[in-house]
């Protein structure tokens, strides 16, 4: 062998108790090994499918590289096949993590024997179990399902009144239908169907898959209530609920009632006041003076005229509602004599003069309010959109989303004040919150007084009364607590302004003052058709 010729690396590979180590001996010409030649060697001596630890080999080599005498190191080592079970949380599927042997003994029977040994019986799917035996290694393979649970199922109640709703718009087709028709009302009559009870369904109890049974959630099977005014279960489908008198559906959770609805020429001092709890249709006008309460809606054929009406539900006027008392001039309030309405739906009019109303959804007139004070939860529209028509002339609108007309104010000047991006019945409820906060810490702090004092006097705690004040204490700091909650989540809710828009499809007029939130623009120019609304404070068309 020539001088220049490198001779080939000293390496020899030794297996004990399953570990696999290399050594190198260095010597004159001898190249230290490559990580190639060590894979050689290994596949030479039958080593080749054990596991190889490649940190550890490349830590050898390198070793090598320095080396002035011979080194050992462990690179290796001989595995037997392993497997790994992972059980859901609800124990009804088992997954399998195979690894492969590297060296050692194949899984044979192992994963098998497992299953035995830890009581998985029920639900082994054999293919999926079979194929990855088959393969020798898999990873998160489902090969074990139980049976769940089928959920029960609660009654649920089924309102049919859209079927009677339909039938009536089909029956109405050929009509023509005017802006102040009242085909919001709907009348039931002895017969109709109403709701439609769907039984409970038990559930159907699961097995895991140590064949242990899942008890499905017992279900309580609601029933109609016993009584319903206006109507009854059928005779022959007790899960079908008919109604058994006229009148006007009112829909509930589990029931629908029928409210009765009742009919009058006029409501004037014939007819005396009337408080009903139901519907009232007026043939006629409601009369100066003249009080309508009702629980459910007000339906009103001709006018109203200076009187009072309150009803649970929507009020509908063919005709306008108007009051005759003069307005003080210069003052926005509306005299004891205007008329007023109050409603917990919404109102719909031909007209509104001299008028106070309050609506927690709606106001939706067809051609003018003049000098009203008129206050809706949602949005006040006069006049149908783009048509630019309908006039707010004078008084206060205020509404929380978007007050649309086709102008408002006039050419005069009228003083006209329009309020969009707050919700006044929040308002009054944060008020009604404040008071109760404040009537709770003076009840409060005199309760802590008395507390003091009979821990200063302990002589003076007759008949426990020192313990019933710490009780009515502790109820107090809750009920506080909770009232202080409930007047956060109010103020939360009053954030509104951004969503706010006032709409005019003609003109806004000079005399008017826009608020959005708490912000105004005072017109001072009569202004063409626009959408006005908040944007950094400031009132911006959109």
């Amino acid at each position: 062998m020539d001088d220049g010729e490198q001779r080939l690396p000293k390496l020899t590979l030794e297996a004990q108790e399953h570990r696999l180590s290399a050594t190198f001996t260095p010597g004159a010409g001898v190249v230290p090994p490559t990580q190639e030649q060590v894979q050689q060697l290994l596949q030479q001596q039958g080593y080749g499918n054990w596991h190889v630890e490649q940190k550890a080999l490349q830590a050898f080599i390198n070793s090598c590289r320095q080396a002035t005498h011979a080194i050992s190191a462990d690179i290796g080592e001989q595995r037997d096949a392993e497997f790994i079970f992972n059980i859901s949380s609800d124990k009804l599927s088992l997954y399998l993590t195979l690894l492969p042997a590297e060296g050692g003994e194949p899984i044979g029977e192992k994963v098998e024997q497992a299953l035995m040994q830890q009581g998985i019986l029920h639900g082994i799917l054999r293919d999926e179990l079979d194929a990855a035996l088959a393969k020798g290694q898999c990873e998160n393979v489902l090969i074990a399902q139980g049976d769940p649970v089928q959920p029960s199922r609660e009654a649920s109640f089924v309102s049919l009144l859209d079927n009677i709703r339909n039938r009536k718009r089909h029956s109405d087709a050929d009509k023509v239908v005017d802006f102040r028709d009242l085909g919001n009302l709907l009348i039931v009559q002895p017969g109709d169907a109403l709701m439609r009870r769907i039984p409970a369904q038990p559930g159907k109890n699961g097995i895991d898959i140590f064949g242990q049974s899942i008890l499905a959630e017992a279900v309580q099977d609601t029933p109609f209530p016993a009584s319903i005014k206006g109507a009854q279960p059928a005779d022959d489908d007790p899960d079908l609920l008919l109604a058994s008198s006229p009148g006007q559906p009112v829909q509930h959770d589990n029931c629908v009632v029928v409210n009765p609805v009742i009919e009058v020429a006029n409501v004037d001092l014939d007819s005396g006041n009337i408080t009903f709890e139901g519907t009232v249709r007026v043939l006629g006008d409601v009369k100066a003076g003249m009080h309508l309460i009702v629980t459910g809606d007000v339906l009103v054929e001709g006018t109203v005229e200076s009187a009072e009406v309150v009803a649970g539900g929507d009020v509908s006027v063919r005709g306008g509602v108007i009051g005759h008392a003069e307005v003080v001039a210069g003052s926005l309030e509306r005299p004891d004599a205007a008329s007023r309405i109050r409603c917990g739906g919404s109102l719909q009019a031909l007209f509104l003069e001299n008028t106070h109303v309050e609506a927690s959804k709606s106001i939706l007139v067809e051609n003018s309010v003049r000098q009203c004070d008129l206050t809706a939860g949602h949005t006040i529209q006069v006049g149908k959109a783009g048509s630019k028509l309908g006039h707010i002339i004078g008084g206060r609108c205020r509404a929380t989303h978007t007050i649309h007309a086709g102008s408002i104010g006039t050419s005069a000047g009228t003083a006209t004040r329009i309020l969009v991006g707050f919700d006044p019945y929040l308002h009054s409820a944060l008020l009604a919150k404040e008071k109760t906060i404040k009537a709770k810490q003076a009840e409060l702090h005199q309760l802590e007084q008395l507390l003091t004092f009979l821990a200063q006097n302990p002589h003076k705690d007759k008949g426990g009364i020192g313990s019933k004040a710490e009780h009515t204490r502790e109820k107090l700091l809750q009920d506080l607590a909770d009232t202080q909650q409930a007047q956060q989540n109010l103020a939360e809710r009053l954030n509104l302004a951004s969503h706010a828009r006032v709409i005019s499809e003609k003109a806004i007029y000079s005399g008017a003052d826009i608020h959005i939130g708490n912000t105004v623009w005072h017109v001072r120019e009569d202004a063409g058709a626009m959408t006005l609304m908040l944007a950094d404070d400031k009132i911006v068309l959109e």
